[in-house]
């Protein structure tokens, strides 16, 4: 991407709350403004006064949970948010639907859901991916996976947006968690006769 180019959409993130139409909501508003700062840290731009300030604005318990995902890894990483990213954490752990094997969110907003494409998946993944760099030992985290693989219909999601966040959180988690390469042989018995096996390398 063109060193300009970059530094102008940056520009633009970095003064998002300039360019709201004035009927967009305020969750609607604060949802996006957190997606601008998790695009800023991953620019290498973080900024975790900014991520503070708009969790103080409503609080943890009221701020949409796609917004408490986006902002955690930026609070969690500097020193003087550490504390409220333990809360965050906590949060999204007692806001979890969990059984045995899986565990997924609900999510609702009174208006404005279409104007952001929300979907209970795509908050899922948002925070499988922030789990994993704030709290990479939680139990949530494999449940999560289990979860969005199991709402998979023909092997995808159910949008364009869905698809695009899930894969990059599940590219994350397989990175992370799964990177040993294959290598070695499954056997099945029926009983006391073997009933085949089959390699799994490379």
């Amino acid at each position: 991407v063109p060193s300009g180019m970059r530094a102008q959409a940056l520009s633009y993130l970095a003064e998002i709350e300039r360019h709201f139409d004035p009927y967009t909501p305020d969750d609607v508003r604060r949802v996006i403004r957190a997606y601008a700062l998790y695009v800023l840290r991953l620019a290498g731009k973080a900024d975790a006064r900014k991520a503070q300030l708009l969790v103080d604005e409503v609080g943890v318990e009221k701020l949409p949970l796609e917004a408490l995902a986006w902002v955690l890894p930026t609070l969690h990483e500097d020193a003087k948010t550490r504390a409220l990213a333990d809360r965050i954490e906590r949060h999204l752990q007692n806001r979890a639907t969990e059984t045995a094997a899986m565990a997924h969110f609900a999510t609702h907003y009174d208006d404005g859901a279409h104007l952001l494409l929300h979907s209970d998946r795509r908050a899922d993944a948002l925070v499988l991916e922030a789990l994993m760099i704030t709290e990479p030992g939680s139990d949530l985290i494999p449940k999560l996976v289990r979860g969005l693989l199991g709402h998979r219909t023909a092997g995808r999601w159910s949008s364009t947006q869905e698809n695009a966040f899930v894969l990059v959180a599940l590219d994350r988690y397989f990175g992370q968690y799964e990177k040993a390469t294959p290598d070695f042989v499954a056997r099945a018995w029926v009983g006391e006769t073997f009933a085949g096996k089959h390699e799994f390398r490379g």
